[in-house]
């Protein structure tokens, strides 16, 4: 899949399916703790929108609540790339996760909601 954002393209390259959700989202890093929104999940990881986008190849720690679920999900995820500015109203800064550490049971919670919730979500935290 393709997308055009002016002169930049972008060839889809993910893996497994996605969800549009937009939650609250912790972040952890090294020297900075700050909440960024989430606009999309997948069982390997996420797109959070934030101007306080780490250094790829970085690791941060995020922690959020998926919508009806009470217990939230912490994982370790490897910034793998980042938008510094946003490109204009719908596609904001912020930065791609890759999930590396994440507790089993909170990968079956991810991939069970990635599969059966209907687009898109947002959810007041």
């Amino acid at each position: 899949m393709q997308a055009s954002f002016g002169p930049w393209k972008h060839v889809d390259t993910r893996e497994r399916a996605r969800v549009n959700l937009y939650v609250g989202v912790d972040v952890f890093s090294d020297h900075n703790i700050f909440t960024a929104l989430s606009m999309n999940l997948s069982e390997g990881g996420m797109f959070v929108a934030t101007r306080a986008v780490q250094p790829v190849g970085s690791y941060v720690v995020v922690h959020m609540r998926l919508p009806l679920d009470e217990d939230p999900i912490t994982a370790l995820a490897e910034v793998r790339w980042v938008r510094a500015e946003p490109l204009g109203d719908d596609v904001p800064a912020g930065m791609g996760l890759r999930f590396g550490t994440i507790d089993e049971r909170d990968r079956a919670r991810v991939r069970y909601f990635v599969q059966g919730f209907p687009e898109p979500v947002s959810y007041d935290c």
